[in-house]
C-alpha cells in the first residue's frame, strides 16, 4: 500500500487544482520559504481528519479555504483528495484503489467521502486505525513535531506506542464497551423506576375494575332492548335498500346495453380507423408507384430518341460508303481497258525511254507531292469523322440527361403534392392535439389545486401532531415532576413512620385505627381543620387531646385496650364522646382570640372542642389558659411533629395522586389524539402521495402532449422546408433541362458543321485522288516515252503492274466498304430492335401508369367513403356516451342512496358487533321477536350515563401491566446478563491490550537502541515505563546518552540531537510496524552533513517497505529521492507545483554518457 496521488483544490495557497502523483520510494518536496510546501503536509493531515485549526496553522477552520489575492477573488470551497494503492488490502476495504476526500465550505460545513461516497469522519478514522496514518499516528512528522513529541507527557507519548502496537482498535472497542456499560446501568435504573410506577398503577386499577364490572352488569341488562332496537333499524334500512335497488336495476341494465353498444361502436370505429390508416398507406404506395412509372417512361422515351438519332447517323454513313463504292467500281471499270492498252503499248514504249527522262522526273515529283496531299486529306477526313461521331455521342448523352431531368421534375412534383397532403394532415392532428392539451391543462390545474389543498391539510395535521407531541412532552415532564414530589413525600412519610415506630402511643394509635373495632373513629386531629400558621398554637392548646382516638363509648375503648395489651408495646389515649361534659368558660391569662375560633370542626364534635379549648386564648404567638401560658420563639416545631405531619403528608400525597390521575387522563387523551392525528396524517400523506402521483401522471401526459405537439410542429417545419427544397430542386432541374436543350441545339448546329467538314474533306480527297490518277497516267505516258527504247517494255510492265496493284487495292477497299456496310446494317437492325423493345416497354409503362391512376382514383373514393362511415360511427358513439353519462348520474344518485342506507345499516351492525359483540344473524335468532320497551331503555341509559367515565379496559390493563411487570423484570435480567458480558469483554480487551502493548514496547525499545547507536555512532538510549504494574495507563519516558556525554534528560539535548532521537524512535516504529507512507516536514533541518548522510541512508533502507515524502531544503536529501516536486509562487499568494522524475533523468544521463563513451 502507498499514497498514489494528492489532489488539492482551494486549500490555503493552492487556488488552482494541483495533483501530485507519487511512486513507491522517496519523493522530495522542495522550494523557497513561504511558497506553500508545508501546506501540502497540512492538506494531508486535514484530509485524514485533523479537527484542530491551530494544528493546521490557521486562525479558524474556514481560513484554510483560499482567501483571495489582489488579482484573484476568494474561493467558497476547499477540497483535498488522497488516492491510495490498496492492492495489499492493508486498509479494511475491498478496493484496489481507495480515494479519501474532504470538503469544507465557507459556511463551516464539512463533508467526507470514501471512493466518492459520502461517509462520516468516524469511518475514515476507523479505516486508518493501526496503520500509523491516523490522528494519533506516527506517519506524519511536521514542523514542531520533534519538540512536541519529546516535550509531551509520558501518557501522551503512550498514544503513539498504542498505534504502533495495533491496540488503537482495541482501545476504541473498550471505550465503546464502557459507554455501552454506562447505558446498560442507566437502562437498569430506568426500568427499576418503571417497575415501581407499574406497581402503583396496578394498585390504582383495582377500583376501576370494580366499577367496570358494575357497568358491565348494567350493559347486559340494556343489551336486549338495544339489540332489538338495532334490529328494527336494520329492517327499515333493508326496506329502503330494496326500493332503491328496484329503481337502480333497469337503469344499470340500460347502462350495460349502452356500454355494449359503445363497445361495438368503438370496435367498429377502431376497425374503420385501422382500415383508414391502411388505405392511406396504400394510397401513398400508389403515389410512389405512379411517380416511379413516370420516371421509367421518361427513361424509355430518352432511350427511343437515342436509338433514332444513332440510326440516322449510321444511315448517313452507309450512304457515304455507297457513293465511295460507286466511285471505286467506276475506277475498276476504267482500269480494265487501260490495262489492255498498256499491254499493247509495251512494245512501243520500249523505244521512247531516253528523251522523256526529265519529264518523268518532274511528273514523279508531282505524284509524290500529290500523295502527301492525299494522305493529309485522308487524315483530315478521319479527324472530321471522329469529331462528328463525338458530337453525335454528346447529343445522345445530352438527350438522355434532358429526359432524366424532365422525369425527375415530374417525380419531384408528385413528391410536392404528397408533402402538401401530409402537411395538411399534420396540421389537423396538431389542432386536435392542442384542444386535448387545453383540456388536460384544465384538469391539471384542478388536480394541482386538490394536491395543494391536501398538502395544506397535511401541513395542518403535522402542525397539530407537533403541538400534541409538545403537549405530551410537557405532560410527561409535569408527571415526572409529580412523581419526584411523590417520591420525596414517600421518603418523608417513611421517615415519619420510622420515628413513629419508636413512640408506643403512635404505634398504639395506628393499631387501634386499623383494627376495625366498631365505634372507633380515629384521632381528633383528622376531624379538625386549621391554618398552618396556627398549628403551633393549636397543638399547645389542645395538647395530647389532639392525637387522642375518638370513641363512641367505653365498650369499644375496652376492646381497643385489650388489643393494645395483646400487642405488648403499644399505648393509646381515648376520648369517649358519650362522656364529654359540657363546656365551662374559664378565665385566660391573655386577652386574645379564642382558640376555638381558629378551628373548623364537624358539628357533632362541637361539645368536645368547646370543652377542651373554650378557656384558651392565643395572641402574638402566646397561648394561655386559666393557670398556664406558653410562648417563646416563633417558627419552631414540636419534637413530636410527626403526629401532625403524617396527616399533612398523606393529604399532599392524595393531592398528588389526584393530579397524577388528571395528568394521566389528559395524557391518555393526548395520546389518543396523537394516534388519531398520526392516523389522519398517514391517510393524508397516502392521499397526498396518491394525488401527487396522479398529478405527476397528468403532468407527464401534458408534457407528452406538448412534446408531441412540438414534434408535429417541428415535423411541419421540416415538411415546409422539404417543400421549399423540392420546389427549389424542381426549379433547378427545369432550369438545367432548359440549359441542356439549349446546349443540344448548339450541338446540333455544331454537328451539322462537322458533317459539312467531313463532306468537304472527302471531296478534297476525291479530287486529289483524281489528280493522282491523272498524274499517274501522265507519268506512265512519260515513262513509256522515256523507255520507248530499251526499257519501254519494262516501264509498260511496271505500269501494268501498278495498274494491277491499283485494281487490287480498289478491290480490297471495295471489300472493306462492303464489310463496313454490313456492320452498319447490323447495328441499325440492333438499334431498331432496341427501339421496338423500348417502345413496347414504354407502352407497357403507360398502360401501368393508366391503371395505377385509375386504381388511385378508386382508392381515393374508397377512402372518402371510409371517412364518411367513420364520422357517422363517431357521432353515434358520442351520442351513446352522452346517454351513458346521463344514466350514470341517475345510477350514481341511487347508488348514493343505497350506499347511505347500507352504510347506516352497516353502522348498526357494526355497533351490534362493537357494543354487544354479536352478529346480526345471532341477534335475529335470539331477539328478533322482542318488543322494545323504550321507557326501560331510557332508564338504563340514564343509569349508565350517571356512572360517568368507565374504564372498561381496567381488567385487561391490569393483566397487561402484570405482563409488562414480568417483561420488565426479564429485561432487567437480560441487562444484567449483558452487563456481565460487557465486563467480560472489557476484561478480554484489557488482557489483549496489555499483551500487545508489552510485546510492542519491548520490540520498539530494542530497535530504538540499535537505530540510535547507528545514527549517533555510539551512545545509549532507553525507553522506560512510568508505571509497569498498570500497562493500560502507564506512560513512557525517553532517556538518551549521546556518545561522550553524561546521561541527559531529553530537554537538555541540542536541536540536532533531538531530531536524531525522534528519527530513531520513528524508524524503530517502522521496524516493528511499517506505515504505508511517512511524511517528514524539514526533519533534517537541524542536521549537519554527516548526520544527513546517515539520515538519508536510513530513509533509503526503509523505503523498500515504506513510502517517504520529505519536505526539505537539503541537497543531500534531494539526491536520495526518485521524484522532486518544486513548489513555487510565481503569482503572489498562489502556489504552483512542478515535478521532475530523477529516475528518468538519471537513465537519460547514463544513456548520454554511454553514447559519448562510444
Amino acid at each position: 500500500m502507498y499514497l498514489k496521488a494528492i489532489e488539492i483544490i482551494g486549500f490555503k495557497s493552492f487556488a488552482d487544482k494541483v495533483r501530485l502523483n507519487f511512486e513507491p520510494g522517496v519523493s522530495c518536496i522542495v522550494g523557497p520559504n513561504g511558497c506553500g510546501k508545508s501546506n501540502v503536509i497540512d492538506s494531508v493531515r486535514w484530509a485524514i481528519g485533523e479537527m484542530s485549526w491551530k494544528s493546521l496553522r490557521s486562525s479558524s477552520m474556514v481560513d484554510i479555504i483560499f482567501n483571495g489575492t489582489r488579482k484573484r477573488p476568494p474561493l467558497n470551497m476547499a477540497q483535498v483528495n488522497m488516492v491510495f494503492d490498496n492492492s495489499s488490502k492493508k486498509l479494511p476495504i475491498d478496493f484496489n484503489e481507495v480515494t479519501v476526500s474532504r470538503k469544507i465550505y465557507r459556511s463551516g460545513e464539512s463533508e467526507y467521502f470514501l471512493n466518492r461516497v459520502q461517509c462520516r469522519l468516524k469511518d475514515i478514522r476507523e479505516m486508518f486505525l493501526d496503520t500509523g496514518i491516523g490522528g494519533e499516528g506516527y506517519a506524519i512528522i511536521d514542523q514542531g513535531s520533534v519538540n512536541q513529541l519529546l516535550e509531551s507527557t509520558p501518557e501522551q507519548r503512550r498514544e503513539m506506542f498504542e498505534e504502533v502496537a495495533g491496540v488503537s482498535k482495541y482501545k476504541a472497542k473498550r471505550e465503546e464497551a464502557v459507554r455501552k456499560l454506562e447505558r446498560v446501568d442507566m437502562d437498569i435504573a430506568r426500568l427499576s423506576d418503571t417497575l415501581a410506577l407499574i406497581a402503583e398503577q396496578i394498585k390504582k386499577l383495582d377500583s376501576e375494575a370494580r366499577k367496570a364490572r358494575l357497568y358491565q352488569k348494567y350493559r347486559e341488562e340494556l343489551k336486549e332492548s338495544e339489540i332489538a332496537l338495532s334490529l328494527e333499524n336494520i329492517k327499515n334500512h333493508d326496506a329502503e335498500i330494496q326500493t332503491a335497488a328496484a329503481q337502480l336495476e333497469p337503469i344499470l341494465k340500460e347502462i350495460e346495453d349502452a356500454n355494449n353498444s359503445v363497445s361495438a361502436l368503438e370496435g367498429q370505429v377502431a376497425a374503420l380507423d385501422l382500415n383508414l390508416t391502411h388505405k392511406q398507406k396504400e394510397l401513398s404506395q400508389f403515389n410512389e408507384n405512379i411517380s416511379s412509372a413516370k420516371y421509367q417512361i421518361g427513361l424509355l422515351e430518352g432511350a427511343i430518341q437515342n436509338c433514332q438519332n444513332l440510326s440516322g447517323e449510321l444511315a448517313l454513313q452507309m450512304k457515304t460508303a455507297e457513293a465511295e463504292k460507286e466511285v471505286g467500281l467506276a475506277r475498276l471499270a476504267e482500269l480494265g481497258p487501260a490495262l489492255q492498252e498498256l499491254k499493247n503499248k509495251i512494245k512501243t514504249a520500249e523505244e521512247e525511254y531516253a528523251p522523256l527522262q526529265e519529264r518523268y522526273n518532274q511528273k514523279y515529283a508531282q505524284v509524290t507531292a500529290n500523295e502527301q496531299a492525299l494522305k493529309e486529306a485522308q487524315n483530315q477526313v478521319e479527324r472530321a469523322s471522329a469529331e462528328a461521331s463525338e458530337i453525335s455521342q454528346k447529343q445522345l448523352e445530352l438527350s438522355g440527361k434532358i429526359a432524366l431531368e424532365e422525369s425527375s421534375c415530374s417525380h419531384e412534383e408528385a413528391n410536392l403534392i404528397s408533402l402538401e397532403r401530409t402537411l395538411q394532415s399534420q396540421r389537423e392532428r396538431a389542432s386536435a392535439l392542442a384542444k386535448e392539451t387545453e383540456k388536460l391543462e384544465a384538469v391539471l390545474r384542478e388536480k394541482e389545486t386538490l394536491v395543494a389543498s391536501v398538502k395544506e391539510n397535511q401541513n395542518k395535521a403535522e402542525t397539530a401532531l407537533s403541538e400534541l407531541r409538545l403537549k405530551i412532552r410537557s405532560l410527561e415532564e409535569n408527571l415526572n415532576n409529580l412523581r419526584g414530589k411523590r417520591a420525596s413525600l414517600n421518603a418523608k412519610m417513611q421517615m415519619i413512620q420510622t420515628q413513629g415506630k419508636n413512640d408506643p402511643y403512635w404505634v398504639g394509635t395506628k393499631l387501634v385505627e386499623e383494627s376495625g373495632i366498631a365505634g372507633i373513629r380515629g384521632t381528633l386531629r383528622k376531624y379538625l381543620k386549621f391554618k398552618e400558621e396556627y398549628s403551633l398554637n393549636i397543638e399547645e392548646a389542645l395538647g395530647k387531646f389532639l392525637d387522642s382516638v375518638l370513641a363512641d363509648n367505653l365498650d369499644c375503648v375496652r376492646k381497643a385496650i385489650t388489643l393494645l395489651k395483646q400487642n405488648g408495646k403499644a399505648r393509646c389515649r381515648f376520648i369517649i364522646l358519650s362522656s364529654v361534659p359540657k363546656a365551662v368558660k374559664g378565665e385566660s391569662l391573655v386577652n386574645g382570640a379564642a382558640v376555638t375560633g381558629l378551628i373548623e370542626y364537624p358539628a357533632e364534635l362541637a361539645g368536645l372542642v368547646e370543652y377542651i379549648s373554650s378557656s384558651y386564648n392565643a395572641e402574638g404567638g402566646e397561648v394561655a389558659g386559666g393557670f398556664w401560658i406558653s410562648g417563646g420563639a416563633a417558627g419552631v416545631k414540636s419534637p413530636e411533629a410527626y403526629w401532625g405531619e403524617e396527616e399533612s403528608v398523606k393529604k399532599e400525597l392524595q393531592q398528588i395522586s389526584r393530579e397524577e390521575d388528571s395528568l394521566n387522563k389528559e395524557l391518555d387523551l393526548a395520546n389518543t389524539d396523537l394516534t388519531r392525528t398520526e392516523s389522519e396524517l398517514k391517510t393524508l400523506r397516502a392521499k397526498y402521495q396518491e394525488e401527487s402521483i396522479s398529478l405527476n401522471s397528468l403532468k407527464n401526459d401534458a408534457v407528452l402532449h406538448k412534446r408531441t405537439l412540438r414534434d408535429i410542429e417541428q415535423a411541419n417545419e421540416q415538411i415546409t422546408k422539404n417543400k421549399a427544397e423540392v420546389s427549389a430542386r424542381m426549379a433547378l432541374r427545369k432550369e438545367k433541362a432548359a440549359q441542356m436543350k439549349l446546349s443540344l441545339t448548339n450541338l446540333t448546329s455544331i454537328c451539322e458543321q462537322a458533317k459539312n467538314n467531313v463532306e468537304a474533306a472527302r471531296a478534297k480527297r476525291e479530287t486529289l485522288q483524281r489528280e493522282e490518277q491523272a498524274l499517274k497516267i501522265e507519268i506512265e505516258q512519260a515513262n513509256a516515252k522515256l523507255y520507248e527504247a530499251k526499257i519501254k517494255k519494262n516501264n509498260l510492265e511496271l505500269d501494268l503492274k501498278t495498274s494491277s496493284s491499283e485494281e487490287q487495292s480498289l478491290k480490297e477497299a471495295q471489300n472493306k466498304r462492303a464489310e463496313s456496310l454490313l456492320k452498319a446494317g447490323e447495328r441499325i437492325k440492333t438499334l431498331e430492335a432496341e427501339k421496338l423493345s423500348s417502345q413496347a416497354k414504354l407502352a407497357a409503362q403507360r398502360d401501368t401508369l393508366a391503371q395505377l391512376e385509375l386504381a388511385e382514383n378508386k382508392m381515393r373514393g374508397d377512402l372518402n367513403s371510409i371517412k364518411t362511415d367513420f364520422d357517422a360511427k363517431n357521432t353515434s358513439l358520442n351520442k351513446c356516451k352522452a346517454r351513458i353519462n346521463e344514466l350514470t348520474l341517475k345510477a350514481h344518485d341511487l347508488e348514493n342512496t343505497l350506499s347511505n342506507h347500507r352504510r347506516q345499516k352497516t353502522a348498526v351492525i357494526n355497533n351490534l358487533l362493537e357494543s354487544w359483540n354479536i352478529t346480526q344473524q345471532e341477534a335475529q335468532m335470539k331477539w328478533g321477536d322482542v318488543k322494545v320497551d323504550y321507557e326501560r331503555v331510557k332508564m338504563m341509559r340514564k343509569r349508565i350515563e350517571n356512572m360517568g367515565a368507565v374504564n372498561m379496559t381496567a381488567p385487561e390493563e391490569y393483566d397487561a401491566l402484570t405482563q409488562r411487570n414480568d417483561f420488565l423484570k426479564k429485561q432487567i435480567e437480560d441487562l444484567n446478563s449483558a452487563k456481565r458480558d460487557l465486563k467480560s469483554a472489557i476484561t478480554k480487551i484489557n488482557a489483549t491490550t496489555r499483551e500487545n502493548f508489552k510485546y510492542t514496547f519491548e520490540q520498539v525499545r530494542t530497535h530504538f537502541k540499535n537505530i540510535y547507536q547507528t545514527l549517533f555512532v555510539g551512545g545509549e538510549a532507553e525507553l522506560i515505563l512510568t508505571n509497569p504494574e498498570n500497562l493500560l495507563e502507564t506512560g513512557i519516558e525517553i532517556i538518551v546518552q549521546p556518545p561522550g556525554k553524561k546521561l541527559l534528560n531529553i530537554s537538555a539535548l541540542s536541536g540536532g540531537e533531538k531530531a536524531l532521537t525522534v528519527v530513531s524512535l520513528l524508524f524503530a516504529f517502522f521496524t516493528h510496524n511499517p506505515s504505508p507512507f511517512c511524511i517528514l516536514d524539514e526533519a533534517d533541518a537541524p542536521l549537519d552533513e554527516a548526520n544527513v548522510e546517515r539520515f538519508t541512508g536510513l530513509i533509503k533502507e526503509f523505503s523498500k517497505k515504506t513510502q517517504f515524502i520529505v519536505v526539505t531544503h537539503n541537497k543531500r536529501t534531494m539526491e536520495a529521492a526518485q521524484m522532486l516536486y518544486g513548489v513555487t509562487m510565481e503569482e503572489s499568494g498562489v502556489s504552483k507545483v512542478l515535478s521532475l522524475n530523477l529516475k528518468d533523468q538519471d537513465a537519460r544521463t547514463r544513456r548520454l554518457v554511454a553514447a559519448a563513451s562510444e
